[in-house]
């Protein structure tokens, strides 16, 4: 996510695809640009579709109201 003016927006930045074994072992080396700025940076791995994806990092920490 980045900052567009005064709002938050989505920005998807997207590798090229790697192999995987049957058994699921796979490793991908490469770097992304990021926006600037980046704000809540999320992995999302998929699994050839944007519909499978099997692991994500990241979270959404909500702040407690006082």
């Amino acid at each position: 996510m980045t900052e567009t003016g005064d709002t938050v927006t989505t920005a998807n930045v997207i590798t090229g695809g790697f192999p995987a074994t049957r058994s699921g072992d796979s490793t991908i080396r490469t770097t992304v640009e990021l926006p600037n700025p980046c704000v809540a940076p999320v992995v999302f791995v998929l699994a050839g579709s944007e519909d499978k994806w099997f692991a994500v990092t990241g979270f959404e920490s909500e702040e407690d109201e006082e």
